[in-house]
């Protein structure tokens, strides 16, 4: 990454790495967050309270894990733009619904994640009567990519600000994937409309 990151220093493209950066006259916000996982997410908050000097503006941050969210949404945004989960990749037919709240194809992962939760320790010993252990803990592991799931990809309001106005969170599928294997679950370059005058409303 490190040495991607000065290629797009080259070409004029700016890295936010729990960075800010405003667009004056637009104003608007975009603060670039470190990977949830890693040791410089901790340094999270710096970005985040230098924009509370523009209280008006505009607040869009990026962060590669949904996960991220759970710390996020104690702080003041309009919209978190995510990645990472892939949309699942692998989902269950849109006709398939669990819960009403929830408009997006469900993936199969997270399915197989509350599986996981329950058999917990029986699940390597069935791995290993069936000589599957490698590839059995490999497909258990991709289950835990992420813990919030609802989050996996799509539109989602996280709460409600005042006067109706809202905290949003996007998840992307993006383009690429593991396996090349994707299923009902297409890939996608996202155009999101942001609507200062009504951020009741997000298209």
């Amino acid at each position: 990454f490190l040495n991607n990151n000065k290629l797009f220093k080259k070409i004029g493209i700016n890295v936010l790495r729990n960075e800010l950066f405003r667009l004056e006259k637009e104003q608007i916000i975009i603060i670039g967050l470190e990977d949830y996982w890693s040791k410089e997410w901790s340094n999270f908050n710096i970005p985040i309270e230098k924009s509370f000097q523009y209280p008006n503006d505009t607040k869009i941050i990026l962060s590669h894990n949904p996960d991220s969210v759970k710390i996020l949404k104690q702080h003041s945004f309009d919209i978190v733009l995510c990645g990472h989960t892939h949309g699942g990749q692998v989902c269950l037919p849109e006709f398939i619904k669990f819960n009403s709240t929830h408009p997006h194809p469900i993936p199969v992962l997270w399915l197989m994640r509350l599986v996981f939760d329950k058999i917990g320790q029986f699940y390597s010993k069935i791995c290993d009567y069936l000589k599957i252990k490698r590839l059995g803990l490999r497909l258990r592991s991709y289950c835990y990519v992420v813990d919030n799931w609802k989050w996996s990809q799509g539109l989602h309001v996280l709460s409600e600000i005042n006067n109706n106005e809202f905290k949003w969170i996007f998840t992307s599928r993006g383009f690429g994937c593991h396996y090349n294997v994707r299923l009902f679950c297409p890939p996608e370059v996202a155009i999101l409309v942001l609507s200062k005058e009504d951020k009741k409303r997000l298209i």
